[in-house]
């Protein structure tokens, strides 16, 4: 009988054939690592095909990403102003494909109403979107009131909450609200919310949370800020002469010290002055103040004064101003008499 002694050298050659996962492998993927031996043994090379073989099924992994398109900064939209919008990315960054329910809260000053239809002041809807340009894609109106699944996403994949808003004519400047928009991942095709599976052994599927906090969802928030003017207008009127003798030259003449009846025949000076605070976030532009005389003064004459232009048609002035810059404020007069 012969006897096989098996020398292994130190040069005894180990050779792999590896069935690798890739990136992104898909949960239920069979990932099989086996190794061939080879040795010398009496002057002849002996292979052993396939001489240890290790196996697991690749897990699901649930990892997800959402950012605002602002950087979590804050977007400035005018008072009044339609269709004011603020941008999010919900991504898939699992390697499965995955349903997301989208909520949206929001808190703060600017007083804006959540609706499930588009367009009325004061309010502000949600759609799902397949462009990161508000209005460039195809967007389907949302509902946030209750789970649903807002899309299946592919490993990869990615869609764009976009939150518009129609801001109140109401709305002051400074007056803020900030959206915070969370996915929470669903199982695919459903609006069941995705749990974690362990334990399965490496036969079996997982399902791990791999986002940043483990859990299946992830928030991000941008806040909106109105920018408005700040406007305030006052109307004084003073005795410029109580025109005893009826010559006073009402249209040019100075102030007479001392000059206080209003009696008839005295000459009046209106002073209507507009002010845009200093805390005001816009400037106001063509800004116009409408003024009818009341009964009892005649019109004499008017001075446009820092206003642009100012205009009379019958009883009635109308003055305007192109821009107002925050701090600033612009005056005109009217001269008019007391009815006789």
């Amino acid at each position: 009988m012969r006897v096989l002694h098996l020398a292994l050298s130190a040069a005894a050659a180990l050779a792999l054939s590896t069935t690798l996962a890739s990136a992104q492998s898909s949960p239920g993927t069979l990932v099989s690592n086996t190794i061939d031996l080879s040795y010398s043994s009496g002057g002849t090379t002996i292979t052993q095909s396939s001489a240890a073989t290790a196996t697991f099924t690749v897990d699901r992994k649930i990892d997800l990403n959402v950012d605002g398109l602002n950087g979590g900064s804050t977007v400035y939209a005018q008072q009044a102003a339609n269709d004011a919008v603020l941008s999010y990315v919900v991504q898939n960054l699992g390697n499965d494909t995955q349903g997301f329910d989208v909520t949206v809260d929001s808190s703060g000053t600017l007083g804006l109403t959540y609706a499930t239809t588009a367009g009325a002041e004061g309010t502000y809807w949600v759609v799902i979107s397949n462009n990161a340009i508000p209005g460039a894609g195809t967007e389907t109106l949302y509902d946030v009131t209750a789970t649903r699944n807002a899309g299946n996403l592919p490993p990869g994949g990615r869609y764009w909450v976009h939150v518009y808003a129609n801001i109140a004519t109401t709305a002051t400047s400074g007056q803020a609200r900030t959206f915070t928009v969370t996915a929470t991942a669903l199982n695919a095709g459903s609006n069941t919310i995705a749990t974690e599976l362990r334990n399965q052994g490496l036969n079996g599927i997982d399902t791990v949370f791999a986002d940043p906090g483990t859990d299946g969802f992830e928030a991000a928030s941008e806040s909106l800020q109105v920018n408005a003017p700040v406007l305030s207008a006052t109307k004084g009127v003073a005795v410029i002469s109580e025109n005893l003798d009826g010559t006073f030259a009402c249209a040019t003449g100075s102030p007479v010290v001392g000059a206080q009846a209003a009696i008839p025949g005295a000459c009046l000076e209106y002073t209507i002055t507009v002010n845009n605070g200093a805390g005001a976030t816009q400037t106001a532009t063509d800004l116009t103040i409408t003024d009818q005389l009341p009964a009892g003064v005649s019109y004499v004459a008017h001075d446009k004064g820092t206003f642009t232009s100012v205009s009379l048609s019958g009883t009635t002035l109308t003055a305007m101003v192109s821009t107002l810059p925050a701090g600033a404020n612009a005056s005109f007069t009217i001269r008019a008499t007391v009815g006789n």
